[in-house]
């Protein structure tokens, strides 16, 4: 079900922040409220796509995230629905992670219960951290074009959606963001510091510690979402 309300106001909400006309903190809470009170599927999966955004970036704006944030809008304003397709992927990770938890049982039974059992987890923890990173590598980035029309999958389908909205406007990346993005210089360290503490050492050490529960979930096949833009005819 459409909610032609919902998608006004949450389009509006994002133009006045891309505008300047709202802080961050207020788009992020207007966004949230506006998805709580619709059913529409759409709304709830652009408003996550938006939180994401401002939360990840902390509402700076570049050029590449202007224009996406912009497509959102056209779904938003073209009745377009969105559907999240979710692929299941398998690797020979899983077969790797399965042997390793099943060599970790076995020395587990021969050592018995202990402080050496936690050392044998740890043991372990370097397996986890390698399939990790070789599972990362391993994921296709982009493509140029792919990344330019995004959520859309081709030139085609943007150009349906756009003309389903005659009237559809969108604002040049200002400079009056450029120079939003002053703040980037002096935030990005620190928020590279937090990733990383958090994110890779905590992360990472806490892969090692629990290394066998780790080792269960890749077992488990990996599973990718993207969005699907279906278009009304």
């Amino acid at each position: 079900m459409i909610d032609y309300a919902a998608r006004k106001q949450m389009a509006a909400t994002a133009r006045a922040y891309l505008n300047d006309g709202i802080c961050v903190c207020q788009c992020l809470d207007d966004i949230g409220r506006i998805a709580d009170k619709s059913d529409d599927c759409t709304v709830q999966t652009v408003a996550e796509e938006l939180c994401d955004w401002c939360e990840d970036d902390r509402g700076l704006v570049d050029k590449s995230i202007w224009d996406y944030v912009y497509r959102l809008l056209l779904i938003l304003e073209s009745d377009a629905e969105v559907e999240i397709e979710t692929i299941r992927n398998r690797s020979p990770r899983q077969l790797i992670a399965a042997c390793a938890l099943a060599i970790f049982g076995v020395l587990a039974l021969l050592v018995g219960w202990g402080p050496q059992l936690f050392a044998l987890s740890i043991a372990f923890g370097p397996i986890t951290l390698l399939l990790s990173v070789w599972s990362f590598l391993a994921t296709p980035k982009p493509e140029p074009l792919e990344a330019a029309l995004t959520p859309f999958s081709s030139i085609s389908e943007l150009l349906r959606a756009r003309r389903r909205v005659p009237c559809f406007s969108k604002t040049r990346y200002a400079r009056h963001v450029t120079i939003r993005n002053v703040w980037a210089v002096i935030w990005s360290p620190f928020w590279v510091i937090h990733v990383f503490l958090f994110l890779y050492v905590i992360g990472g050490a806490l892969r090692v510690v629990f290394a066998p529960v780790v080792l269960l979930s890749q077992c488990m096949p990996e599973t990718t979402s993207r969005m699907r833009v279906r278009i009304p005819e």
